[in-house]
């Protein structure tokens, strides 16, 4: 499973949420969640927009419980590895993987 953020231009300023963020582009910040088993491609199971210039891991733990969930739903019973950049490192990130017997590869910012 991995998890992640881009920005989606969009080019009228009434578009609800957009803002300016890092690419200075108005636009929408989504992340995205798949899964990939030896028998399927990739699938994505959840997904969730948020504002242009929204923190690359804001409600990444939320989205991931419910990508979890959804993935237990669909009858997976494997072992799940879920795979994401730094900006995804946080206590309740790992807390939403150990609740649901995931492992993680999560990387970490070096300081």
């Amino acid at each position: 499973m991995a998890g992640d953020a881009s920005v989606k231009p969009v080019y009228g300023p009434a578009e609800q949420g957009a803002s300016f963020g890092c690419t200075k582009q108005r636009g929408l910040h989504f992340q995205i969640v798949t899964v990939k088993t030896s028998t399927c491609a990739p699938e994505i199971v959840a997904t969730r927009l948020r504002k242009g210039s929204a923190n690359s891991g804001r409600g990444a733990a939320s989205l991931l419980r419910e990508a979890l969930a959804t993935i237990r739903v669909m009858g997976i019973t494997a072992q799940i590895i879920v795979r994401a950049d730094s900006a995804h490192f946080s206590h309740k990130v790992v807390a939403a993987c150990r609740a649901h017997g995931a492992g993680q590869a999560v990387a970490v910012r070096l300081y």
